[in-house]
């Protein structure tokens, strides 16, 4: 994950797409919580207070500061379904999930 942002940002990509198993980063764990949801945009923010809350375990913790120190616009999205992914921006207008 850390490879992949600084590489990015170094190669001057427009953003970073990650492919996990899980998909999109979720508002729940989805392994025990019913009703989770993908965000569907997400802060660098928030995304790392649902790090430290110990729910948003998809990226290294490292890879979000990066994200965030090179202003790289970041996408989580499942290996089998490339449209119900996250993206990670800098600002998230509250409204917008």
């Amino acid at each position: 994950d850390i490879s992949a942002v600084i590489v990015a940002a170094a190669c001057g990509a427009d953003f970073c797409w990650f492919f996990k198993n899980g998909g999109g980063i979720c508002d729940k764990n989805p392994n025990t919580d019913t009703g989770a949801e993908i965000f569907q945009k997400i802060s660098y923010t928030r995304m790392r207070r649902l790090m430290t809350d110990g729910r948003g375990q998809v990226l290294h913790k490292r890879s979000i500061d990066l994200a965030k120190q090179y202003q790289m616009p970041l996408y989580v999205s499942g290996i089998d379904d490339f449209n119900n992914g996250t993206w990670i921006l800098p600002r998230v207008h509250v409204k917008m999930r």
